[in-house]
């Protein structure tokens, strides 16, 4: 499970998501509403970075953002800790309780503006092309290596938005382009609007995909089973570990062909009548 960035705090993770909900679907006015709050002016401070949420509306946001009950517990911790100040054997024990939640893990976990640096789907597919010996930085090539799906003007901004993240470093005498980072994730299970736009980007390409490309070139398959929804967080952290060993064993910075995996579990079903309580 990977959560915020030990380097980023609570009330720096929920104001950026609430200016992504703000940006992207409602105003302040509908989204306190939505949230039962009686002024939008609370919400505005939050939402600006200037206090942190309070219990209640963490609660209130966890039901809108649909957060599952692990992360729930890693968020109020989180916020229980930076509220009130807590120092000796009660910041260690609450610390402790933290790290139990979010191991360390091997594998580089990016930080909030550099998840939002990669909304947009070809960010991180112009990465991956930064990878290939024959890359040039040139946007018009990149415009035309990934099919004219994007712009020059994309391409020259996704590159701007790499450099500037620290995603990508480009030697300023010979203009070559290095990878910072070999394998980079996002978020795991913590809500974030910037992840959900980048998602909805890569299955808009699947989608092309699957009617301008050879079956020689792609694979599509799926399964439909009975799940026990008890089973749910340990196939997520499989489907995780798969993301990562794939990558290990098949990605190549000597190639220059990028390819996208997208792996989707999710119901088809609504909860049973004795479920709904």
């Amino acid at each position: 499970m990977n959560t915020t960035s030990q380097n980023t705090s609570i009330k720096d993770f929920v104001s950026f998501e609430l200016r992504k909900m703000l940006e992207t679907n409602e105003t302040l006015k509908t989204l306190s509403e939505r949230l039962d709050l009686k002024s939008p002016s609370l919400l505005s401070m939050v939402a600006n970075g200037k206090r942190l949420p309070s219990e209640a509306l963490l609660e209130k946001l966890f039901v809108v953002w649909k957060t599952g009950a692990k992360e729930r517990k890693f968020l109020r911790l989180q916020l229980k800790l930076e509220k009130k100040h807590q120092k000796g054997k009660e910041a260690l024990s609450l610390m402790q309780e933290i790290k139990k939640l979010n191991p360390p893990s091997t594998f580089f976990k990016l930080k909030l503006k550099q998840i939002e640096s990669v909304r947009d789907w070809h960010v991180l597919v112009v990465r991956a092309l930064a990878n290939s010996p024959e890359f040039n930085a040139d946007p018009q090539w990149i415009s035309e290596r990934l099919r004219n799906k994007i712009s020059p003007k994309q391409a020259r901004t996704a590159l701007s938005l790499l450099t500037d993240r620290g995603l990508l470093a480009q030697d300023e005498k010979t203009g070559k382009v290095t990878v910072c980072q070999d394998y980079v994730e996002t978020t795991h299970e913590i809500p974030s609007e910037a992840i959900r736009q980048h998602h909805r980007g890569m299955l808009s390409r699947a989608l092309e995909a699957l009617n301008e490309q050879s079956v020689s070139e792609r694979l599509f398959n799926s399964i439909t089973l009975n799940f026990k929804p008890e089973d749910l967080e340990l196939a997520k952290k499989r489907i995780v570990d798969f993301n990562r060993a794939f990558h290990e064993e098949f990605g190549h910075n000597t190639s220059d062909t990028v390819y996208q995996l997208n792996v989707q579990l999710f119901s088809h079903t609504a909860p049973s009548r004795g479920k709904e309580k």
